[in-house]
């Protein structure tokens, strides 16, 4: 792994996107591996029920974080990434950082309100309760812990970013799980609290790591560049974008829980953990080339820009679909590690890696258009996909159950795609899908 990845001349180019492609793609393969055993051992130790609780009470949180977050992580990331002054940098960072502190707390308070209601007549599950309100405690710190992520891939520490997001948490989920074996203490909200952890010592590890690569102490006494109404003003559209992709994700995980047992909930999270190998190209990319984007609009530098998303694009093609190639022919013999309950799924899984390997192929373009200021475009054309995505969800998992989920969920992502694309188009004269040369 290259170790200095901040220097402007390896920010473009087929070396670094394959070499921080690659890092990052084999980070996201262990952190996979790890949350497909940490699932494994759930369903076995704790059963269906309890990873149905458990995936739902982590979607809620993540529907609570993505409103508080506000869309402060991918304007750090903009920012960050198109500034040159080391200053500048921390005096953003620093007021991103206030205003996500201030938006959380009153995203937590909102869950202490509404977590017994939620938990007793919506999902008619009580012990859903504490581990909304446990969650509601520790979102201030993860709401922040996202914005120094992206801090960190602004300022080119992609590596750290990855291990902090993806397998610090994972492993403490792990830990979790085996302890509660080990001393015969089989509760469901085990899994949830060692997740709590990974988050929060992710927060104190990335805030000790950025401190090292920016000057944050001597920001200090400065006033910063935007006021927080300023702030929000740019963030949110790209708070649009962010939650509206989170319900074409995790509105299916949600309206199961509704309209399904939790039974049903935990054999859908399984499927669910196993065709996110078919997108984990897309986050890693938008980390890699969201700074260089953004530093490339800033300059002016058309060209060199649509060239670097070309490159994009043929990692993101290789990285969405051999994955998917995998899963089609061994469909049957994965499930079958997870419980021969799994295997009348196989359809549902197939069209659930289909919508992620055409997400991850050609989803770039929405932080394209984050990047390159057309967050209004990127933001509409979320919501649209969303909206097809609720719709269709209401519609056809109470006819389809499982099957009408992944239905819903490969349509709106289409939606979403195309839209996204047209808007390049219009924007660049370039897009992911006819444009190939």
């Amino acid at each position: 792994m290259p170790k200095n990845l901040t220097r402007e001349s390896k920010h473009f180019g087929w070396n670094y996107l394959i070499r921080g492609s690659v890092g990052v793609g084999i980070l996201k393969v262990m952190s996979m591996g790890i949350s497909f055993f940490n699932v494994f051992l759930i369903t076995k130790i704790f059963g269906l029920v309890a990873l149905g609780l458990f995936g739902l009470s982590r979607t809620l949180i993540d529907l609570i974080m993505v409103f508080s977050k506000a869309g402060l992580p991918t304007l750090v990331l903009k920012e960050i990434g198109s500034e040159a002054n080391p200053e500048s940098k921390s005096l953003y960072f620093k007021a991103i950082l206030k205003l996500s502190f201030q938006i959380s707390i009153g995203a937590s308070l909102l869950v202490v309100i509404f977590s017994y209601p939620l938990a007793h007549y919506v999902y008619k599950s009580p012990i859903l309760t504490v581990g909304l309100v446990i969650g509601a405690l520790v979102i201030p710190l993860l709401s922040q812990g996202s914005t120094i992520v992206s801090a960190l891939n602004g300022i080119g520490s992609i590596y750290t970013a990855a291990l902090l997001q993806l397998i610090v948490p994972n492993i403490f989920v792990l830990l979790a799980i085996c302890l509660g074996w080990w001393y015969g203490f089989d509760h469901v909200l085990l899994p949830l609290l060692g997740l709590y952890v990974g988050w929060i010592l992710s927060y104190f590890i990335g805030l000790c790591r950025l401190s090292k690569k920016l000057p944050l102490s001597k920001a200090s006494g400065q006033e910063p560049i935007l006021t927080s109404k300023e702030l929000l003003k740019t963030a949110w559209p790209m708070a649009l974008s962010n939650v509206s992709f989170f319900m074409l994700t995790m509105t299916d995980t949600l309206m199961l829980g509704v309209f399904q047992d939790m039974e049903n909930v935990g054999i859908y999270r399984v499927l669910t953990r196993l065709t996110i190998l078919c997108a984990f190209a897309l986050p890693a990319l938008n980390a890699l080339t969201g700074p260089s984007l953004a530093r490339l609009h800033r300059q002016e530098k058309h060209n060199e820009l649509i060239q670097q998303m070309k490159r994009v694009r043929w990692i993101a093609l290789a990285g969405a679909w051999v994955p998917f190639l995998i899963l089609c022919f061994g469909n049957k013999r994965i499930l079958l590690i997870f419980g021969t309950e799994l295997v009348p799924y196989t359809l549902s899984l197939l069209l659930l890696a289909l919508g992620q390997s055409i997400m991850a192929s050609f989803g770039m373009a929405t932080p394209f258009l984050n990047m390159t200021g057309y967050q209004h475009e990127a933001g509409r054309n979320s919501l649209v996909g969303a909206c097809v995505n609720v719709i269709a969800n209401f519609v056809l998992i109470p006819k389809l159950g499982l099957l009408g989920a992944a239905i819903s969920t490969l349509l709106g992502i289409t939606v979403w795609v195309v839209g996204a694309n047209i808007s390049m188009q219009r924007a660049h004269r370039f897009n992911f899908v006819t444009t190939w040369r």
